[in-house]
């Protein structure tokens, strides 16, 4: 066989591996393309990763001024409400109505009676404070003897029943003179029973109100002034704490539908 017949079949037979020059040459080619795009993606991936405390950060800032806040710093109360993907920010001078909601903020689900807000005999919250709408911790000691009932309402009723009943019995026996004195009798007990019962028969009492109700008309009217005060600028959370804050009786609670997280 000549030299150039070798060399014709070298190019048109596969070599012993099956592959020829041609095929090598596009593996070599497809190999260095992968090569390059490993390189690329390697230096993108450095990249990012320098970069990535700058978007980190934000999106922790971002988060941090979604929480809400109720929080006293010196005489200030800095408060924050985030709501319905916005977010109302003020300060407020603090008054009793805002260390109020902190506390009751502070303790969900809990009921308070209305003189847990007001000093403890050894301190305690609203301690430098003046006393509200007559309320005095001090002076309040032995006030609830003096507010009395201002009838026997079950003894009054006792008595009128028994009026009516020697009526009919006078007028049965013809004593039609009886009759007449005891029916002034018991005109006489109908209007003293009306002087003293009040709305829905209600007995009417003597003497200051009792300690716990005056503590409670307190605490009430310093809620509701401080969701007036916030409410010219925050009125989202205006709204929240009237409809999540409320009274049964003299205790109060804060019981919020979804947990809520508060800085305080």
């Amino acid at each position: 066989m000549s030299s150039r017949t070798a060399q014709s079949a070298s190019k048109s037979h596969p070599a012993s591996d099956g592959f020829t020059d041609k095929d090598r040459c596009v593996l070599l080619e497809i190999a260095d393309g992968i090569k390059t795009l490993t390189t690329m993606a390697t230096q993108q991936l450095v990249t990012q990763s320098e970069g990535c405390s700058g978007p980190a950060e934000l999106h922790s800032d971002q988060a941090a001024s979604t929480v809400n806040r109720f929080e006293k710093d010196g005489p200030m109360f800095r408060l924050r409400f985030h709501a319905h993907d916005a977010t109302e920010e003020d300060e407020f001078v603090g008054k009793n109505g805002f260390r109020y909601y902190a506390l009751l903020l502070s303790q969900p689900n809990v009921a308070m009676e209305a003189s847990d807000f007001f000093p403890q005999p050894h301190g305690g919250l609203g301690q430098d404070d003046p006393d509200e709408e007559g309320v005095n911790s001090r002076a309040d000691a032995g006030a609830d003897d003096s507010y009395q009932p201002a009838i026997d309402k079950a003894e009054v009723d006792r008595q009128i029943r028994k009026f009516k009943h020697d009526i009919a019995e006078a007028e049965k026996d013809g004593a039609l003179a009886r009759a007449a004195e005891l029916k002034k009798q018991l005109m006489s007990h109908l209007q003293h029973k009306k002087e003293n019962t009040g709305v829905f028969g209600r007995v009417r009492h003597l003497g200051p109100a009792p300690v716990r109700q005056r503590r409670r008309k307190a605490v009430d009217a310093s809620l509701r002034r401080c969701r007036a005060v916030i409410g010219k600028t925050m009125p989202m959370l205006k709204m929240y704490l009237k409809a999540h804050v409320k009274w049964n009786g003299t205790q109060i609670a804060y019981i919020p539908t979804a947990p809520v997280e508060w800085r305080l």
